[in-house]
């Protein structure tokens, strides 16, 4: 019994450091995470600016006058004391994660699901490897129409 124990150790060792491996290998090329999603938020038609850190885009959308506000949260919920840098008044704030939009951060959840989509790709049984942030979107209340915009796009499953 022990012995299957650390095999089983020893197999998830191996798929934390091939995963990190691969990981290093495909980000190489890529535009940076606050650059593709303003890119994302382009085809959405929003108008996007960073602001001061450059951790929060600033968006504006024809026909409302309150902007919105966008940043990327580590899907562990490190950086969750971001929020209150997009939360102002009045606001209300969409979580994106994999193609799943909602109201509630659900960190186990959105954790559990990126575990679980991190090792298909190991395993060769995803396409993508799964993103390591989720997008959050504060929607000015003044503005309630924009609640019903796809912004599943902005973190899309495979």
């Amino acid at each position: 019994m022990k012995w299957a124990w650390r095999c089983a150790f020893a197999a998830l060792i191996g798929l934390g450091l091939l995963s990190q491996v691969v990981r290093d290998q495909r980000l190489g090329d890529q535009p940076a995470p606050m650059d593709r999603l303003a890119a994302a938020l382009e085809t959405l038609h929003v108008q996007t600016k960073p602001m001061d850190d450059g951790r929060v885009l600033v968006g504006q959308i024809p026909g409302c006058e309150s902007p919105l506000y966008v940043t990327l949260l580590r899907v562990d919920g490190a950086e969750d004391e971001n929020l209150a840098g997009i939360r102002p008044d009045q606001t209300r704030t969409l979580f994106i994660f994999d193609g799943r939009v909602s109201e509630d951060r659900a960190r186990t959840a959105t954790l559990l699901r990126a575990a679980w989509d991190s090792a298909l790709f190991i395993l060769r049984l995803r396409a993508h490897r799964p993103a390591p942030d989720v997008v959050a979107i504060a929607i000015p209340a003044a503005c309630p129409a924009l609640l019903t915009r796809d912004w599943a796009r902005l973190a899309p499953a495979d």
